[in-house]
């Protein structure tokens, strides 16, 4: 008789295993079908505008979805994060970085060095979602 331990390794970890692969493979198989019968996918990106890394990423990622025949929704965000957290400027500085390096990769510059506050640009967000 097998252990809990044993049984779970053996047996629920590989039937997760096999669903997970099974629902990539139904995936698949529909974006298959859509590309064949002429439809375009469907992208979301939920984007917040005190960030730059996603004004840095649109460009890239258009050339993507151009060559995978999906369309893109832009979603502005006018609050994100948690309230209170205390790693909040780490990331928005990480962010900055990433956009320098992401526009680096395509010999452009960013002039930034510090990072827009939200509330700066909260009615920009507020704007587009009206």
């Amino acid at each position: 008789m097998l252990s809990p331990v044993e049984y779970v390794r053996k047996h629920l970890a590989l039937r997760g295993l096999v669903a997970a692969l099974d629902a990539r493979a139904h995936r698949k198989a529909l974006a298959k079908a859509r590309k064949a019968t002429g439809g375009k996918g469907q992208v979301e990106l939920y984007f917040a505008f005190d960030d730059p890394y996603a004004a840095v990423a649109i460009s890239p990622l258009l050339e993507v979805l151009a060559h995978h025949r999906c369309e893109l929704s832009l979603y502005p965000l006018a609050e994100h994060g948690i309230e209170g957290d205390p790693s909040e400027e780490k990331r928005r500085l990480h962010a900055i970085n990433d956009g320098r390096r992401l526009l680096k990769r395509r010999n452009l510059s960013l002039s930034r060095s510090k990072p827009l506050s939200p509330r700066d640009v909260l009615f920009l967000a507020a704007w587009t979602e009206s």
